[in-house]
């Protein structure tokens, strides 16, 4: 199953698959008061207005977690993505966790997806930045955002998304 995610005017779609929000969300869960974070992996449609988010990738060891802040590390990464293009998935973007906050991102991670998207190392143009707030794995919601034209851009759920549906799922799966 998967969540979608729309652009206002329609122009992208981001899919985001379940088991890659749960996976999220364990890390969360996890975190407890500290911000964490990773990268995500998936596919661009052929005519890249539809970006499919089919995993994660969770912190690298190296990466620096603190309550108001969270800096990704590398260690590892480039290993993990190799073995990612020979299975057809690609870097797509980024996600964190804000605890006990809302997750609109902040002046700081729009900053920092647009100077992804324009680095060349990173070979993506138009990267998708998930943000988790709240309190995983019950009280939660999250933001998909995406860069388009060198604005990061807000999407809104379309499908089963919401916030609400997202934590129905949540708390179905605690559970089970």
């Amino acid at each position: 199953m998967k969540t979608t995610f729309i652009a206002p005017d329609s122009s992208v779609a981001v899919d985001v698959e379940h088991a890659a929000l749960w996976a999220m969300l364990d890390l969360c869960a996890s975190a407890g008061r500290l911000e964490t974070g990773g990268i995500l992996l998936g596919r661009y449609s052929t005519y890249g207005d539809r970006v499919v988010v089919s995993r994660i990738v969770g912190p690298p060891p190296d990466s620096k977690h603190h309550n108001f802040g969270f800096v990704r590390g590398v260690s590892g990464l480039a290993a993990k993505l190799r073995a990612a293009w020979s299975q057809g998935e690609y870097y797509v973007g980024e996600w964190h966790f804000h605890p006990h906050a809302s997750p609109p991102p902040s002046g700081r991670d729009r900053s920092q997806i647009l100077a992804f998207s324009q680095d060349p190392d990173y070979h993506c143009p138009h990267p998708v930045l998930i943000v988790v707030g709240g309190v995983p794995p019950t009280d939660w919601s999250a933001s998909v955002s995406v860069v388009i034209n060198q604005r990061v851009v807000s999407l809104v759920a379309y499908a089963e998304g919401s916030p609400d549906a997202g934590q129905r799922g949540a708390q179905r799966r605690s559970q089970s």
